[in-house]
């Protein structure tokens, strides 16, 4: 099956259950690497310099009485992402003077999310199978990134998060939401169908502004944390 039919497949989808399939395999990553990644010992060898051996008992016992409550916000954080990616793609499409409904730069965004679940995948058989995971600090490892190829110790805290934004499957997420907004027009039979040349610019001027928006806040933030 190709690439195309793949993504047609899933556009016939409705979008709750496809944001239901997608909040299922955030949930299941999550228990997976909870399961096979964190344990007690990886706190200790995260917090024996700066704290007592009580200390550090006392906080993973909390994190791991109080977890449940970050699983309630998956289905928060990952709309809001959604939300994020819908919201810029109809402001680019609106100024280029394509209208489509908002729904369907919705259901764009939230087809293109399975690139970020490819994404963990990928991370988590690489963090069990090939890494030696000895604290937090390399649980923010991400697979095919800028980021990768340095050591975290030897790079600025405020520069972790873009340099790890610059990986492999940001690229694709890309190359995917322009596949996809390419169907959204075509689906819209007042429209003149664009080619995938013209879609995928109009991602990169929309959906990369407000990345880089997105980017400087978090710097900003971790530069006034720091």
């Amino acid at each position: 099956m190709s690439n195309n039919r793949i993504i047609q497949e899933f556009w016939s989808l409705n979008s709750w259950i496809i944001y239901s399939i997608i909040v299922l395999f955030t949930f299941t990553l999550k228990l997976a690497t909870d399961y096979l990644l964190i344990n007690e010992q990886i706190y200790f060898n995260t917090f024996s310099e700066q704290l007592s051996s009580g200390r550090i008992e006392s906080i993973f016992l909390m994190n791991k009485k109080y977890g449940w409550i970050s699983f309630l916000l998956i289905p928060l954080l990952l709309l809001f992402r959604i939300f994020f990616t819908s919201i810029f793609l109809y402001i680019g499409t609106y100024f280029s003077e394509i209208k489509i409904d908002f729904s369907k730069h919705f259901k764009v965004a939230l087809i293109a999310d399975f690139i970020y679940i490819i994404s963990g995948v990928v991370k988590l058989a690489k963090l069990v199978l090939f890494k030696n995971v000895s604290n937090l600090q390399d649980l923010q490892y991400t697979p095919l990134s800028i980021m990768s190829l340095f050591e975290y110790n030897t790079v600025d805290p405020v520069f972790i998060y873009p340099l790890s934004l610059l990986n492999v499957f940001e690229l694709v997420y890309f190359l995917v939401l322009a596949s996809l907004l390419v169907i959204a027009i075509k689906e819209s039979k007042h429209l003149q169908p664009i080619k995938y040349g013209k879609s995928l610019q109009l991602v990169v001027s929309s959906y990369g502004s407000g990345l880089i928006i997105w980017v400087l806040l978090v710097m900003f933030v971790s530069l006034n944390m720091a």
